[in-house]
Parts: structure tokens; C-alpha cells; sequence
């Protein structure tokens, strides 16, 4: 059945075809339905929305993301409470849900919201969203990410010459997301003793990120990827430990990782496991880079010794996987047989996302119809690509960005 399903987010930027993009417009270009999309920061919902015989709404993270900037939650928020009286089916789709979840709470009760599209297992979701009279009916695990189909070139397969044995870069996270988080950073770190063996590339400094497509081109460049479980072990319900540590790192900027949760969280660490697979995995089985994977779940995507090389959280077993890291008939068998499994076979795509949320949500109900969904979805598109044209200029120009901004 074909559904007319709203995507409510919040933008600000000009958005380049990135992941995010990717996942925000999944549903007009990896799906059959009808896809409507409202950027809530630039118009309130237009009055034809209502006539439209929308079936879904869904709230994306690029809106619920706003929370970490309180005010501009809050606003945003009251501008979605109108969709509390549509009688469309209501989902969100978060990420971070680790940080103010009582906002996210807050947001599901002012909107109406009854399905929660979580990137944690549902046990770990009951607790996040613990606020006992909000009228949730169902928990559905999604990834962070899926495979990106305009990356999807086989890089394995090519005859590329891979100069870099370790690559990497990653933030030091920090310490009130929890010891697990701490991982990432420690990921890279833990091979830098190595460099007599192998050639390294490794940085967590802000002047060496890579973005877009020189990252994907640096990927190529690696033998091995390190990486972990993206997500946190603390949940800071209300935001308030984020602000109790930031403070106490401003004036202690040497703090250890142990003294801060001894002064500031003591026994709090490991209260949740919200770890989930990183679209960085993606990427790294894309273009054919073998990884060392700190041992994780990873969603049930990934499985130890046949899709990836597993490092011990304790860094006990460094020294043998240091040693399998010079058979490079290994390598190419490890990572042709993730590209096999994982993104040859079509199972982690943006369609099946788009398919999975549907289904989920709406579980094969009729759809309500409308006469006039072709007109209201041209309209809806004709203003979605104005803005996104606006932007563009806007991004652009800076005399432009002060006339409109200020």
C-alpha cells in the first residue's frame, strides 16, 4: 500500500548529499510513498497539511537533535504541538538518546507521539523513556545509518594501493558520555606504540578531520580501521551532568577520566548500554578497508573473525592482533567477505529502512486517501526546493547571510 507520510525537521544550513541527507530524504527517494517534508525552523505546518490524508508523521533527529540547544528545542517544539490533533499515526526518529531524554519525553506528550524508532535495544529504550505517562506503544530498533548507495563502487574489488597500515580519526569524547565512549578515542591510541611496524595515520586534533570525499578517499588509502560501538554507558536524563562535568573540566582541564567520575558520577557509569553500530562501518566495508573492532554487539550486523579482526576492551590480545595485521591475504579475505554479507546483499539500504518505519508504524492499515495528494505534494515539494535553493546562495554569500540573518 502506498502511504502519504510527513518528515518534520529542522535546518538550518545548506545540506550537502551527506548521510544525513540521505536519511532525511530516504523516504522521497529510496520509497514508493508519498513524501512530504516540513522544515519546521523555516514555516509553522501550512493549513493544507491537514487535508492531505497524511497516514505518518515522523519527527526526524534533525529536529529532536535541537535539544542540546534548549531554547530553540523549546520553540521548535511548540510549533510541532499542532500536530498533536492530526490524526496520523506519530513517530520520532532520535539519535543521541543517551542526553535530555526527558526533553524527548516532554516532546512526545506536547505532539501526541506513540511509536519510538530508538537506536537502543528495547529494554534499554523502557529506561531511557521512563516517564511512565507517556502513551508509547511500541519500541523499534533502526540503525544510525545505512549504506550509501552512491558509494556502493566495489572499492575491494580495485587494485588500490593501500599506503597507510592504520588509519584513523576520532574526538576524545567527553567523560560524562560514560567509559564506553572513551573507547573511541582509545580505539586509535592503543596502536600508536606499533609505529616501528607499521605505518600510521592517526590524529583526534580538529585541523585533521576529513569530510565528504576526502574522507571516503582516505579510507581507501588504509589496510585497517580501528573503531568501536558508537553511544554512551551514562544517561543524563536532564542535561544537568553534561553541565556539572563541562564546568569541573573547564577548571580542571588535566582531569583523568577516573577522577571525574569518582567527584562527579561515582558508581553511575554503565547504568545503560546504548551502543550501536556506526555508519564509519559502512563506510570502512565500502571502500574496502579491513577493521579492528573493539568487541561489541554491532546491531547482529557485523560478526567477529568473519567480517572484522575483534580488539579486547582491555586491550589485552594488542600484540596478536598486531601480528595478523601483516597477512594481507587475510586482510582482502576479511573484507571482501563484510562487503559480501553486509553491503552486497542489499539488507541495510535506505529502502529498507523506509519499509521497516512504515510497516512498524502502520502495520498494513488503510491508508485514509486524498483527492488532491498529487497537487498538496507538488506544492509541498515546490517549497521544500525553494528553501533548499535559498540556502545554497545563502551558504554562499556572506552579505546575503547578513541581510537575512543579520
Amino acid at each position: 500500500m502506498k502511504y502519504n507520510v510527513l518528515i518534520v525537521y529542522a535546518y538550518t544550513r545548506y545540506l550537502e548529499r551527506t548521510a544525513v541527507y540521505r536519511h532525511l530524504y530516504a523516504f522521497r527517494e529510496y520509497s514508493e510513498h508519498n513524501a512530504f517534508y516540513l522544515n519546521i525552523e523555516d514555516m509553522p505546518a501550512p493549513e493544507y497539511l491537514r487535508d492531505a490524508g497524511i497516514d505518518l508523521i515522523l519527527f526526524h533527529n534533525t529536529l529532536l537533535a535541537t535539544r542540546w540547544n534548549s531554547d530553540r528545542f523549546h520553540r521548535l517544539m511548540e510549533r510541532c504541538s499542532v500536530f498533536r490533533d492530526y490524526d496520523a499515526v506519530k513517530g520520532i526518529m532520535p539519535q543521541d538518546e543517551y542526553f535530555r531524554a526527558k526533553q524527548l519525553c516532554r516532546f512526545m506528550k506536547n505532539t501526541g507521539t506513540t511509536k519510538v524508532f530508538t537506536l537502543a535495544k528495547p529494554e534499554t529504550a523502557m529506561g531511557i523513556y521512563r516517564d511512565m505517562h507517556l502513551p508509547i506503544e511500541a519500541y523499534h530498533q533502526v540503525l544510525t545509518g545505512y549504506v550509501d548507495p552512491e558509494l556502493k563502487d566495489k572499492a575491494h574489488k580495485k587494485d588500490i594501493k593501500r599506503d597507510i597500515d592504520i588509519g584513523y580519526r576520532a574526538w576524545k569524547p567527553e567523560y560524562w558520555l560514560g567509559s564506553h565512549a572513551q573507547l573511541k578515542y582509545q580505539a586509535g591510541e592503543v596502536f600508536r606504540s606499533y609505529s616501528d611496524s607499521l605505518k600510521l595515520d592517526i590524529s583526534s586534533r580538529p585541523e585533521d578531520v576529513l569530510k565528504g570525499l576526502s574522507w571516503h578517499e582516505f579510507l581507501k588509502r588504509c589496510r585497517y580501521m580501528p573503531g568501536v560501538e558508537g553511544g554512551a554507558s551514562i544517561l543524563d536524563y536532564d542535561g544537568s551532568l553534561m553541565k556539572e562535568c563541562t564546568k569541573y573540566m573547564e577548571r580542571h582541564p588535566e582531569a583523568s577520566f577516573a577522577e571525574a567520575e569518582g567527584l562527579l558520577f561515582p558508581g553511575r557509569d554503565g547504568e545503560i548500554e546504548y551502543f550501536a553500530l556506526s555508519p564509519r562501518q559502512f563506510e570502512c566495508i565500502q571502500a574496502g578497508a579491513c577493521q579492528v573492532l573493539i568487541e561489541g554487539d554491532y546491531n547482529g550486523v557485523l560478526e567477529k573473525g568473519k567480517h572484522y579482526i575483534e580488539l579486547r576492551k582491555d586491550f589485552s590480545n594488542i600484540d596478536d592482533v598486531v601480528r595478523i595485521l601483516h597477512d594481507e591475504e587475510m586482510r582482502k579475505s576479511v573484507a571482501l567477505k563484510a562487503y559480501e554479507d553486509v553491503i552486497a546483499s542489499d539488507k541495510y539500504t535506505y529502502a529498507a529502512l523506509t519499509e521497516a518505519v512504515v510497516n512498524s508504524a502502520l502495520g498494513g492499515k488503510k491508508p485514509f486517501g486524498c483527492s488532491k495528494t498529487k497537487k498538496y505534494l507538488e506544492k509541498n515539494r515546490t517549497r521544500d526546493s525553494l528553501y533548499w535553493i535559498k540556502q545554497f546562495f545563502v551558504a554562499r554569500s556572506p552579505l546575503l547571510r547578513r541581510i537575512l540573518y543579520g
